[in-house]
């Protein structure tokens, strides 16, 4: 079918398969620990999303999800030590910047405000990142950094995007544990993918990318 009536049963797949997304990310989540579950988890979720993106959704979810998991369960779980460790170190600096007096006290505060906004939008460059090229831990982190930095505007647009989709989800209730990660996560996929195309036109190849990794083919 083309035109609306096309277009309303589209719409209506994608809800669909959302919806079974988040359900997964939410079983495997619990199924890791928790807290051990939630990194691998939402990475699966991008690496779904990133592949129903780019291809039609042909593939098994569990069987496809669960083997997205499986990979990442140790390289995510690594992430997320590194990324709780920056943020441990960040909400320290702001429980002693609080005891500081002097009129260098505000500036500190906004650069670590700075500071605490260009981690928080790193953070959500870090799935898509991991999605899409096969990099080294480290430089994960690196490039979720420096595209946050390269790409101010983009990365903030996203963030606000999440921020008023999460707003949203909340005030309709049962939308949040429906859709709580899985919409905001392919809205954030679809600014990842333009601002990778945006640095490196042939990142939609099987080939070498801007940050001189492999791309995932799965």
């Amino acid at each position: 079918m083309g035109g609306w009536a096309g277009a309303l049963v589209k719409a209506g797949e994608w809800a669909l398969r959302l919806a079974c997304l988040n359900l997964l990310w939410i079983l495997f989540t619990f199924l890791g620990g928790g807290v051990l579950g939630l990194f691998p988890a939402t990475a699966a979720v991008f690496s779904m999303i990133r592949k129903g993106l780019r291809e039609e959704w042909t593939f098994p979810m569990f069987r496809t999800f669960w083997s997205f998991y499986r990979a990442d369960w140790v390289p995510m779980n690594i992430l997320m030590v590194i990324y709780s460790v920056m943020g441990l170190g960040l909400f320290l600096d702001f429980r002693l910047v609080r005891e500081w007096e002097g009129a260098a006290q505000p500036w500190v505060v906004l650069f670590l405000i700075f500071a605490l906004s260009v981690y928080l939008l790193s953070l959500l460059h870090l799935f898509p990142l991991y999605a899409h090229y096969r990099l080294k831990l480290r430089e994960y982190v690196l490039q979720s950094f420096l595209i946050t930095l390269y790409r101010p505007l983009a990365s903030v647009l996203m963030g606000g995007a999440v921020y008023l989709m999460c707003a949203a989800m909340s005030w309709l209730p049962g939308t949040l544990p429906v859709f709580a990660v899985s919409l905001p996560a392919t809205v954030v996929m679809a600014f990842s993918l333009r601002t990778f195309r945006s640095i490196d036109p042939t990142a939609a190849a099987p080939k070498a990318g801007w940050a001189g990794a492999e791309k995932k083919q799965s």
